[in-house]
């Protein structure tokens, strides 16, 4: 006998899932929604009811739970699952897990969990593993199964964001692992705990992971409390509305969210190929302390293709990826499905009824051994989101022009904004070891609109819900002091409606014995993703550090704390040996009195700075957002004061965009010419190495890319460079 409905295995039952989908083409071979038809408001109150316990969840666990990446910058998400692991029902939060804990079900499931460790009410299994569902180290996924008179008919999850993982690097992200074996702390989905309470022995586990483990063990029995609050209130939801309506509302659900996704997408998306490319650039090679093997610039690209069919289902394709490597930035089949979900939810599924029916319409083709589903067993994934934010912000640019073709404008969203991580970790002089990761990034830039300007300060790709979190709780944690979060002029992606703008922190190191330091951020010359219709990517990112200067100085000095682009340029021609400025920064040697700082680069822009409302470039200025100089060589504004006021002169405006127009044009280069110019490069190979080094790999691993390449370029097949 199984532990499943009327009996049945829960492997039995998922495989008669599939078989039924595939056989019908609809969820459970549910041509008809029989509830709904019914008695549709009965039915809309059970749903919101499902919704509603998986909110209550999540809003009660923020406020027990001990990390700030919870508590503070709302790193966490709940939800429920049918028998077989699908999505139901989630809350708001960080949406990349909208299929993650699915997976995680299913892998229990496959691997025959039901016998071998056994689930019986009040088990508890953890992972943090992208192999077996999760996304990377930092998230860690708690599940537990509900019964209903000895039978399973449900799971309860939750995901939360940790604050420290115990990895080589501090912090809950590592940078510059190249291998899992550097990543810290591993939950390979695990029974960790019966009765409703955790293992002795994970507890003790849990107590030597970590440099915090007071948050870490706190998060974990916060997780597993809004996991009982959820399951708690699914039986009194089946008390109310009955054990029979439960079992055929929830498959009616999902099936309901497939039809709804569909309806969605064939009246929003022009059916066609739309295509893109995502690159990441790691240069790492003079960067002291990592691993030999890690030490080395690496190109990561891929191209990426959105297919929209006619009959309202997604293709999203990656043939062409360059490698796994050495580096963290490796995804899984796990991984991209979180990545693809964080778009998905904000562009097309916003206000429906976000389960596993959508996910029954959208198909990605992850090839085998590329850095998008890596088969190295022990390839480091701790920082997937180094690829999967550019990537899947590439793919939200695709989609926007496929809303943009059917006259959707409102709809039109760059989810561009970068992605630049500071990890912290050491030994203050009360010699209490700490590690965190400053995750205030959770607040970054959104792109531009086709009807409006980026959000500054207040988005994030993957939690809609941004938050920078409250400064005074990180200097609670360790001795860091910040002296500065400001907004930095001309830092955004220009446009007729600009990104949104760029900001940056500065950091006191006070009271450290020793304190380390690690950052990375997304484009190394540039934004990682290019504008749209004409908009112009954000400025690249960048950390600094500043040793052997008085604070007090510099304050006199400047008539505040240095932060802008041009007055840390200053501050680096005057004092070269007192100031390092880094987009790969690792420091080990951190001392009292240094400052460190890093900048979060602004969003990206839609259609052409010359279109752009003189006004907004005037109020852009007054507001500090751009300087006169960006005014008029980027915007081709003039502004004037006169009278104690600041003006836009027209007539000079109009003059000197004409005149703009005109260098353009003169400027360009038709298409043949490009192509013959590049085409003779790529025929002498005149390439930077780690960009030739992944197109060979492309090469190798595709043909398809391969027979696009040399096709376009007009290239022997057996050429490589």
């Amino acid at each position: 006998m199984g532990i499943g409905l009327k009996g049945r295995s829960l492997k039995e039952l998922l495989e008669e899932s599939r078989e039924l989908y595939e056989k019908t083409g609809y969820y459970y071979g549910m041509k008809d929604l029989k509830l709904k038809d019914e008695d549709p408001f009965k039915y809309e109150r059970f749903y919101w009811r499902m919704v509603s316990a998986s909110i209550s969840a999540r809003e009660t666990v923020k406020y027990i739970a001990a990390s700030p990446t919870v508590r503070e910058y709302m790193e966490l998400i709940f939800g429920i699952y049918t028998p077989e692991g699908d999505a139901i029902a989630l809350s708001t939060g960080i949406m990349v897990h909208v299929h993650t804990m699915s997976s995680f079900i299913k892998y229990l499931i496959e691997n025959d969990y039901e016998n071998d460790p056994g689930i019986k009410e009040g088990d508890i299994f953890v992972t943090n593993e992208t192999w077996s569902g999760g996304v990377h180290t930092a998230d860690i996924l708690t599940v537990i199964p509900i019964f209903h008179e000895g039978q399973l008919i449900g799971w309860a999850g939750g995901v939360t964001h940790e604050l420290e993982v115990g990895a080589h690097e501090h912090g809950s992200m590592t940078i510059f692992a190249p291998e899992r074996f550097s990543e810290g702390h591993h939950v390979s989905a695990e029974k960790v705990g019966e009765n409703d309470k955790f293992y002795k022995h994970y507890m003790l586990r849990l107590k030597y992971a970590t440099r915090m483990p007071n948050e870490l063990i706190l998060d974990e029995k916060a997780r597993l409390a809004g996991c009982i609050l959820i399951r708690e209130e699914v039986k009194k939801i089946i008390e109310e509305f009955g054990f029979e309506y439960y079992i055929q509302a929830i498959r009616e659900v999902i099936e309901d969210g497939r039809r709804e996704f569909i309806s969605r997408l064939k009246e929003r998306l022009v059916p066609g190929r739309y295509r893109g490319y995502v690159h990441l650039a790691t240069p790492f090679k003079d960067i002291p302390y990592i691993h030999p093997i890690a030490r080395r610039d690496t190109f990561i690209h891929s191209p990426i293709e959105v297919n929209i069919q006619r009959e309202g289902r997604i293709r999203l394709s990656f043939e062409g990826a360059s490698k796994w490597g050495y580096f963290p930035y490796n995804c899984t089949p796990s991984a991209m499905d979180g990545g693809l979900w964080i778009a998905t939810v904000q562009l097309l599924s916003y206000d429906g009824k976000v389960n596993d029916g959508s996910h029954l319409c959208v198909e990605q083709e992850l090839p085998r051994g590329s850095v998008v589903n890596t088969d190295f067993p022990f390839a480091a994934t701790s920082i997937t989101w180094g690829f999967l934010i550019p990537a899947y912000a590439v793919y939200g640019m695709l989609i926007s022009i496929g809303l943009f073709s059917r006259g959707y404008l409102e709809e039109v969203f760059l989810p561009s904004a970068g992605n630049s991580l500071m990890n912290f970790g050491g030994v203050d002089i009360q010699g209490e070891i700490g590690a965190f990761s400053v995750f205030e990034m959770a607040a970054n830039q959104s792109g531009a609109r086709a009807i409006l300007d980026g959000i500054d300060c207040g988005y994030a790709i993957w939690n809609p819900e941004a938050d920078q979190g409250n400064a005074e709780l990180y200097e609670y944690l360790g001795p860091i002091l910040w002296v500065n979060r400001r907004f930095i002029p001309d830092a955004h992606g220009y446009g007729m409606y600009r990104g949104g703008n760029g900001w940056a922190s500065l950091w006191l190191i006070s009271g450290a014995l020793r304190y380390t330091l690690s950052c990375y951020g997304h484009g190394v010359k540039t934004g990682y993703i290019k504008g749209l219709f004409g908009g112009y990517p954000g400025p690249a990112w960048f950390s600094i550090k500043i040793s052997g200067l008085d604070i007090s100085d510099l304050i006199k000095e400047f008539g505040h704390i240095p932060t802008s682009i041009s007055e840390i340029q200053r501050l680096y021609r005057k004092y070269p040996n007192n100031v390092e400025i880094s987009r790969t920064a690792l420091w080990a040697d951190l001392k009292n009195g240094d400052i460190v700082g890093l900048f979060y680069t602004g969003g990206t822009g839609y259609g052409d700075p010359l279109d752009r409302d003189p006004q907004l470039v005037k109020e852009d200025y007054i507001n500090g957002v751009i300087s006169l100089e960006t005014a008029e060589k980027v915007y081709g504004v003039v502004i004037e004061r006169e009278g104690g006021e600041w003006t836009v002169n027209y007539d000079e405006t109009r003059r000197l965009r004409e005149e703009k127009r005109r260098e353009r044009l003169d400027r360009g280069v038709p298409v043949k010419n490009w192509w013959l110019e590049e085409r003779e490069r790529i025929l002498k190979k005149e390439l930077p190495e780690p960009i030739k080094e992944a197109y060979n790999q492309s090469l190798e691993l595709s043909e398809r890319f391969k027979e696009e390449f040399t096709e376009f370029w007009n290239l022997p097949r057996e050429f490589r460079f």
